[in-house]
């Protein structure tokens, strides 16, 4: 599982793909297109709210991609994008 901080890093090498789940009001992520998929980032037990992909670039620019997880069969929130973009864009 990455973290916020190990993400911002990827960021600053160029770019990050990345792969998430929200449970409650975390998040939990991943490479996208590594080996760890959606619902490895669940603890029995929990329930997914949402699961989806997004790309962050060192210029700031952020996307939320509309797939949804196979392993989930889940996909993004509306609000996800504005969440991910405070987590990732803020100083």
């Amino acid at each position: 599982m990455l973290t916020v901080e190990s993400i911002k890093a990827m960021v600053n090498d160029g770019a990050a793909n990345i792969k998430y789940v929200r449970v409650k009001d975390e998040f939990r992520y991943a490479v996208a297109g590594g080996p760890v998929e959606h619902k490895q980032l669940v603890r029995e037990g929990e329930l997914p709210v949402s699961a989806g992909f997004f790309s962050l670039f060192k210029d700031n620019f952020f996307h939320l991609h509309p797939m949804v997880s196979a392993s989930l069969s889940l996909g993004p929130l509306d609000e996800d994008a504005d969440l991910l973009k405070t987590i990732f864009l803020t100083k």
